[in-house]
């Protein structure tokens, strides 16, 4: 089928699409709709569905590498190629023609096979003359204005900026224009450069230079065309209201395809590209062995719900919601889904779909969450290995700032690829500073709830997290029912988005505001998880040495907490620190001044080793114990380690929780892990 035929068959089919789904797109109930269907497994998704994972991406030399997302992205697309021996080669420069012809696809300029003479150095035997065409007659090769082309020639990070403004001339400017020592204002490109620059596509040198004479490599070059795709212009609800219908139609076509009346996938293969084609390629292949031995299962969609979660002249993401009906048996699943679209012209293809599958790191498992301490640039997780048993991490990457709900973001889309590759779902810490009058302010402005409550589920798709953690102490106790309709406010919201919402509680004591700001039992009712922060039973500012957290004082706890939320909601709360206690007496006091340090469990151990003190078994606080002294100052440590931490896991299993919290990351021995690991039942 050549392309003109397949652009008309996906046009009509797209008609058909606006008009057959247009309604029920629209028409779905998100929310309660869905809450007794199971999401798909990924045995019944291959069974079914004919999901295979494909593998031909994985480049050996890009796991750690900075272009890595980018560079990916194009070849999902099939715009950018690997290697026979499965490389990429991203530091090896890109030619002129090379580079034309990987913009020209990304685009999604018209091409022609017949040979139209721009440069008297690009003949009709070179593979490059359709894309250098396309490129002149869409006026994006003004920078070679003469007779020769030179498409052998590296290409610059100039000639770079140059054709890629003209591609984005009408894009929508946000950012700000840079300044660059080696680009004057005179300068010849220096508009272009202006240009490229205020969108972020090609950005300056740690020397502040721009370089405009260097040459430039494949993966810079993907970097460029991958911020060229995701340029923003004025858009409208009719285009939002299209892109729906064509993915809710794209999804259907697949469906009808797989139930039998459309054998070779004719539909889903004219409207998709790149690595989705792939997919349906390998599906047409698999569904006729199914349809020769008679194993055809009919199939549509119910009560589905597509949403546009991000947009620009060319690319589009939609989520996709809906109830997979297989007929035979009326049996049902949760479809969820990110569907990725490409701009070909005059058209769009979907080039790549990421589903959700139910036996992912925790569906039926417990809960194994670390909180990770991140106050600043996100960290560079890339050579960090997975930890066994681990299947959630929290980042504490958003605050309340004020009480008006403005939000402090340190969120990063590179921590959460870097989690979702480990197997780790993201439930992202939100905290109010510990703030207790700014906190009660906040809960008492149902706009600022609102717009706090905007930014954390926009946030959540922006950095493709998984849950949202909530964690505000401090609080006055007058404002326990108002945080406890905030947080009904918020569950809402996160039930409608597919994400799991977590609150973080103290243990129950008397007079505290620490601890009276919680309706533990109300929270229960409207949560994924309560997380039981049952640590600091000794805090910083102590007026007596002792346990973190003794195991005895644990359980105790803990079991006043299950009168109030159910178990399979809790999750315990430990500590991976401990604390060096240092009592010495001043000036002649008739008591010790007790003053105490938080410290990671090898720094005790190290701590311990350096002093030549010796350790005992604590059988209380279910922890070894050692003292030292130093000058006219005890020191005293309760020590945290595998067996402190063995005898906690194994209260998840004896009180039936749903899993463990530790706080916080990077304190913990890395045997710690396995341990955890070994001791919880699932």
């Amino acid at each position: 089928m050549n392309r003109n035929l397949i652009r008309l068959f996906a046009l009509l089919l797209a008609v058909v699409f606006m008009v057959g789904v247009l309604l029920p797109v629209f028409a779905a109930v998100v929310g309660d709709t869905y809450d007794d269907v199971s999401l798909v497994d990924k045995q019944t998704a291959k069974n079914e569905l004919l999901f295979f994972e494909d593998n031909s991406y994985n480049f050996k030399d890009i796991t750690k590498y900075w272009a890595r997302d980018e560079i990916l992205e194009l070849s999902y697309m099939g715009i950018m190629n690997g290697y026979g021996d499965k490389t990429i080669q991203p530091d090896r420069t890109i030619s002129r023609e090379e580079f034309v012809a990987m913009l020209v696809r990304a685009i999604g300029l018209d091409t022609d096979e017949e040979f139209t003479e721009n440069y008297r150095d690009v003949t009709d035997k070179h593979w490059s003359h359709k894309y250098i065409t396309a490129a002149k007659q869409n006026d994006l090769l003004s920078i070679f204005g003469g007779y020769y082309f030179y498409p052998y020639k590296e290409i610059t990070r100039e000639e770079m900026a140059v054709i890629t403004a003209k591609a984005v001339q009408n894009a929508d400017v946000t950012g700000e224009k840079l300044s660059f020592k080696d680009v004057p204002q005179y300068y010849k490109h220096k508009e272009s450069i202006d240009k490229v620059t205020e969108l972020g596509i090609i950005t300056g040198l740690p020397d502040g230079s721009f370089n405009p004479k260097g040459n430039a490599t494949r993966a810079q070059a993907a970097a460029v065309i991958g911020r060229v795709l995701r340029t923003r212009e004025t858009w409208n609800e009719a285009q939002d209201t299209y892109l729906t219908s064509f993915a809710a139609g794209y999804e259907k076509s697949v469906l009808t395809a797989l139930s039998g009346n459309d054998l070779d996938l004719s539909g889903p293969l004219a409207l998709s590209s790149g690595k989705e084609a792939g997919l349906n390629a390998k599906r047409s292949e698999a569904f006729n062995i199914q349809y020769s031995n008679g194993l055809i299962s009919r199939k549509h969609m119910e009560n589905e719900n597509f949403e546009v979660v991000s947009k620009s002249r060319y690319l589009a993401e939609i989520e996709a919601t809906y109830e997979l009906v297989l007929e035979d048996g009326d049996f049902r699943y949760l479809i969820k889904k990110k569907i990725y679209l490409k701009n070909v012209g005059d058209s769009w293809v979907v080039y790549n779909s990421i589903p959700e599958f139910s036996d992912d790191s925790t569906s039926g498992k417990k809960i194994n969450l670390t909180w990770h301490y991140i106050w600043g640039s996100a960290p560079d997780m890339s050579g960090v290995k997975k930890v066994d048993g681990l299947n959630v991490v929290s980042p504490t990457w958003f605050t309340l700032a004020n009480e008006k709900g403005d939000m402090e973001n340190r969120g990063s889309l590179s921590y959460s690829n870097w989690a979702h590759r480990n197997g780790y779902k993201v439930w992202v810490l939100v905290d109010n500073k510990f703030n207790s009058a700014l906190t009660s302010k906040f809960l008492s402005d149902e706009n600022a709830r609102a717009k706090f409550i905007d930014s954390l589920i926009s946030n959540a798709k922006k950095y493709e997290i998984d849950g949202i953690n909530i964690d505000f102490e401090n609080m006055y106790t007058r404002d326990k029912d108002a945080f406890t309709g905030f947080m009904r406010e918020l569950s809402q919201k996160t039930k409608a988005n597919g994400l799991t919402l977590s609150v973080d509680v103290s243990v129950i004591v008397s007079n505290s505001n620490w601890s009276e700001s919680f309706d533990r039992a109300a929270l229960a009712r409207v949560v994924d998880y309560v997380a039981l922060m049952a640590y600091d039973q000794h805090w910083e500012g102590s007026p007596v040495s002792g346990s973190v957290a003794q195991l005895s004082w644990v359980e105790q706890c803990l079991k006043r907490v299950l009168q109030e939320v159910p178990k399979e909601k809790l999750l315990l709360g430990v500590p991976f620190y401990t604390r060096l206690w240092k009592e010495e007496y001043v000036n002649g006091s008739s008591k010790p001044v007790v003053t105490s340090q938080a410290i990671s469990m090898e720094t005790a151990e190290r701590i311990i080793a350096e002093n030549g003190a010796s350790k005992t078994w604590d059988a209380i606080s279910g922890q070894y114990y050692a003292t030292y002294k130093k000058g006219n100052a005890t020191y005293k440590i309760w020590l945290e380690d595998e067996k402190s931490i063995k005898l906690r896991a194994e209260l998840v299993n004896k009180y039936k929780l749903g899993g463990i919290a530790s706080w916080k990351y990077g304190l913990e021995k890395s045997t710690v892990w396995n341990t955890i690991a070994k001791t919880i039942i699932n």
